[in-house]
């Protein structure tokens, strides 16, 4: 992902070498504001999509697919990462919103963690999202000054 004057999708190699791009700048389908995450799964590109608040679905070759969740997508508050779990779920972190929405690839919203604070359970401004080999998940919760795990 790549934002800052390209707010596009870069592909390469292993090795480093430039096979593709897709999208741009933009509000229309298949152009982003600010794509800050995306996540790879069965040939599937999804891409968070901070400024626009969605979730755009891309083939690994870069064609637009459409949103996640379309043609009712959730309302997303900045989501600024996104990252699949061992269960097959998309986890997007929304910065503006400073909760965790869960959805399947097929778009349907699984549940909804946190709200925006400082107290267990809440985020100011989480920025990233990682899942290790184990299956946890951990959210930067750049306000609070804390990184927040999930699972044990």
């Amino acid at each position: 992902c790549e934002y800052g004057g390209n707010d596009r999708i870069q592909k390469f190699t292993r090795e480093g070498q430039w096979l593709a791009s897709f999208g741009g700048f933009g509000t229309a389908p298949g152009c982003f504001q600010r794509p800050s995450g995306l996540a790879w799964h069965a040939g599937l590109v999804y891409v968070a999509d901070a400024i626009n608040n969605r979730v755009l679905v891309f083939r690994d070759d870069g064609q637009y697919q459409g949103l996640l969740g379309a043609p009712n997508p959730p309302s997303l508050g900045l989501p600024y990462d996104i990252a699949l779990g061992p269960d097959g779920v998309l986890n997007i972190i929304e910065y503006g919103a400073g909760r965790l929405t869960r959805m399947t690839p097929t778009g349907r919203l699984v549940g909804r963690l946190g709200s925006t604070g400082t107290s267990e359970g809440q985020f100011a401004t989480p920025w990233g999202i990682a899942i290790d080999s184990r299956g946890r998940l951990f959210v930067a919760d750049t306000r609070n000054r804390r990184i927040v795990r999930f699972g044990s």
